[in-house]
């Protein structure tokens, strides 16, 4: 079986970070069902789905091939599954995250609290309507939702993994308020990150 590359993986100095796989299919139609082909993603950051561009080009291919068993590609459905290959080796939920008080990257060192070599803190605000512990829409930009997580890398590389789990993080803080956004990634966060002398 060959694996292709997404094309975020243009440069030779990318480094593989998740390996991509998938299915499409016309539902109930058994001759309109396929497994896309695997594909290396070398995306930086939410590594539990591909990014667009991963996703596209997937899907795109296997469009393609429905098209070319005859089947009605409008109403097909896409499933994707990722595993991470490269340097990013776990990432956790938010709760865990939350639990644990570290950040994904401590994993390489045992969540040891003795490994956290420096705290980062995230204060976000929801630029998008939310929904209330009443289940009602609301829109609140001046609401702050905040984390805090012991880090074990703040290298270039491990900063997008750790600006992720911060903003997962506070975005989970802010669902336990009364406040849950529809994605972390519709919060605007200001970091920092300090040493822990």
């Amino acid at each position: 079986m060959s694996i292709q590359r997404s094309a975020n993986c243009s440069a030779y100095t990318d480094t593989i970070s998740v390996l991509v796989t998938g299915e499409a299919e016309v539902p109930e139609n058994e001759k309109c069902h396929l497994s896309m082909p695997a594909t290396f993603s070398c995306q930086t950051k939410a590594f539990e789905a591909p990014d667009d561009m991963t996703k596209k080009a997937m899907e795109d291919a296997a469009m393609e091939k429905l098209s070319a068993l005859g089947c009605d590609t409008s109403t097909a459905v896409t499933t994707f599954h990722t595993n991470i290959v490269g340097s990013q080796s776990m990432e956790y939920s938010a709760e865990k995250l939350s639990n644990l008080g570290m950040a994904s990257n401590c994993f390489r060192e045992g969540n040891d609290p003795n490994h956290i070599t420096h705290r980062a803190n995230a204060t976000c605000n929801a630029m998008y309507d939310m929904t209330d512990s009443e289940g009602r829409r609301v829109r609140d930009v001046f609401r702050s939702f905040t984390s805090s997580l012991g880090t074990c890398d703040v290298s270039d590389e491990g900063m997008p993994q750790l600006m992720e789990d911060l903003r997962k993080v506070a975005a989970h803080n802010g669902e336990i308020n009364g406040f849950k956004v529809d994605r972390p990634e519709d919060l605007r966060c200001s970091f920092s990150v300090l040493p822990i002398l």
